[in-house]
C-alpha cells in the first residue's frame, strides 16, 4: 500500500491526522506506582526544607535592615493574599528560588572558608610561639597563598553558576569560563541571571505593597492606641479614656485580620476599608474564625519578650528570625480562613452570637497583655504602637 493510499484509509477509518498530514502517534504513559509516588514525595522533603529555610533566613537578613524591612512586610502581604485566592497551601513563595540560590552559595562559602580558618589559627600560635622563626613564614605564606586560591576558586563558581556542582569542580568551572568568554556571552549570561533574580524578587513591587499594607494598618491602629496610651495612671478621666481605647482597640483586632487579607488578594488600597465584606466573612464561618483568632494572637506574643530589651543592630537579624518563623504561620491561617468563608451564607444569629463572644474575650485578653508590654519594653509606651502582626517588629 503506497503512502497515499495509507492515508487515505485512515481518514476512511476516522484516525485524525496532524498538519502535515500524519497519524498522530500514541505517547505511552509511564504509570507510577503508590510506593513510588511516596518515595519520591519523600525524597524532595530535604529540598523543599532547604528552600524554605534559605527563604526565612533572607528574609529574616532584610527585616534587620531600616527601610528594607518594608519589603519583607510587602511579601507577607503577598503570601497571605496568595493564600486567599489558591486552593492549595502549597504556593509558590515571592524570591523563594533566589533565596534558595543564595542558600546554596552561603553554605558552601562556609565550607571553602573552614581550611583557611584551620590554617590562620596553626599561623597564629606558629607566630606566638616562635615569631620569626621559618615555620611561621611558612604557614603566613602558606595562609596567603591559600586564601587567593579559594578567593578565586569562590569567584569563578559563582560566574559559573553559583551551584553545588560549581563548587565541587574549579577544572570545570575554568573550561565553562573560557568557553563563555571566546564565545562573548558571559556578560549575557550575567546580565540574564541579574534580570531573572530582580522577577523573582520584584523588589519595588513589594516595597510599595509593604508601605501600602503599613499605611492601611496604621489607619485602623492609631487612633484607639493613642487613646489606649494616653492615661499616665488608671485613674479618674484617663482611665475611662485608656478603657475606651482599649475596648476600640479590641474591636479593630477582629476586623482587621481580615480586612489585610482582602487588600492582599487584590493589592487596593480601598480594600483596607471594606468592613462590611469583612463582618460577613466573620458571620459565614465564626467557629473557624474564632479558632484562627486563638492561634493567630498566641502566635504573635513570644515576640513581646524581644522589645524589653531592642537588640544592637548586628544582632537585629536574631529577632527579626523570630518575628518571620511567628509570623508567618499567621498568613497562612488567615487567609486560608478568607478564602474559605469568601462565599456561602451567614449562620443563624444564635449560632454567632456565641462564637463573637469568645472571639472578643481573645481580642481583650489579648489587649490586656501588651498593656503591660510598656512596662517592661524599653520604648515604653511606644511599644504599643508596634503591633508586629500586622506591621512591623521595631
Amino acid at each position: 500500500m503506497s503512502f497515499v493510499e495509507t492515508q487515505l484509509e485512515q481518514a476512511r477509518i476516522g484516525i485524525e491526522l496532524d498538519d502535515e498530514g500524519f497519524a498522530p502517534v500514541e505517547r505511552s504513559v509511564v504509570k507510577t506506582s503508590l510506593w513510588g509516588r511516596v518515595w519520591c514525595g519523600v525524597g524532595s522533603v530535604p529540598g523543599f526544607l532547604f528552600r524554605y529555610a534559605s527563604w526565612v533566613g533572607m528574609l529574616a537578613v532584610l527585616a534587620a535592615v531600616p527601610v528594607v524591612n518594608l519589603y519583607v512586610l510587602g511579601v507577607l502581604i503577598e503570601v497571605q493574599g496568595r493564600v486567599a485566592k489558591s486552593k492549595k497551601w502549597l504556593i509558590e513563595l515571592p524570591g523563594i528560588r533566589v533565596a534558595s540560590q543564595l542558600g546554596t552559595i552561603a553554605i558552601w562559602a562556609w565550607v571553602w572558608l573552614v581550611p583557611i580558618r584551620i590554617l590562620a589559627s596553626y599561623a597564629r600560635d606558629a607566630h606566638l610561639i616562635s615569631p620569626g622563626s621559618i615555620a611561621d613564614v611558612r604557614l603566613e605564606t602558606g595562609l596567603v597563598v591559600v586564601q587567593a586560591m579559594i578567593a578565586v576558586h569562590l569567584l569563578m563558581a559563582l560566574m559559573a553558576g553559583g551551584r553545588t556542582w560549581n563548587f565541587l569542580n574549579p577544572v570545570v568551572n575554568v573550561w565553562r569560563i573560557t568557553r563563555h568568554v571566546r564565545q562573548g556571552t558571559l556578560w549575557g549570561r550575567w546580565d540574564a541571571t541579574l534580570s531573572a533574580m530582580q522577577g523573582d524578587l520584584q523588589p519595588g513591587r513589594y516595597f510599595v505593597l509593604g508601605l501600602k499594607g503599613l499605611l492601611g494598618a496604621a489607619v485602623w491602629l492609631v487612633p484607639p492606641t493613642v487613646l489606649f496610651a494616653a492615661a499616665q495612671k488608671p485613674e479618674g478621666g484617663a482611665f475611662l479614656v485608656m478603657l475606651i481605647g482599649g475596648t476600640l482597640l479590641s474591636l479593630v483586632l477582629t476586623w482587621l485580620p481580615g480586612l489585610q487579607t482582602l487588600f492582599a488578594r487584590e493589592h487596593r488600597w480601598r480594600d483596607y476599608f471594606r468592613l462590611r465584606e469583612a463582618r460577613e466573612m466573620l458571620a459565614r464561618r465564626p467557629a473557624l474564625w474564632t479558632i484562627g483568632m486563638l492561634l493567630f494572637f498566641a502566635l504573635g506574643l513570644p515576640l513581646y519578650l524581644f522589645k524589653i530589651i531592642t537588640p544592637p543592630a548586628d544582632a537585629m537579624w536574631l529577632v527579626t528570625l523570630i518575628y518571620i518563623a511567628t509570623v508567618l504561620p499567621t498568613k497562612f491561617i488567615v487567609g486560608w480562613l478568607v478564602r474559605v468563608s469568601a462565599e456561602g451564607a451567614r449562620t443563624p444569629w444564635y449560632w454567632r452570637l456565641p462564637w463573637y463572644v469568645v472571639q472578643t474575650s481573645i481580642c481583650l485578653f489579648f489587649v490586656f497583655l501588651i498593656f503591660f508590654t510598656q512596662n517592661i519594653a524599653e520604648d515604653g509606651k511606644l511599644a504599643l504602637f508596634k503591633q508586629h502582626l500586622f506591621v512591623l517588629p521595631f
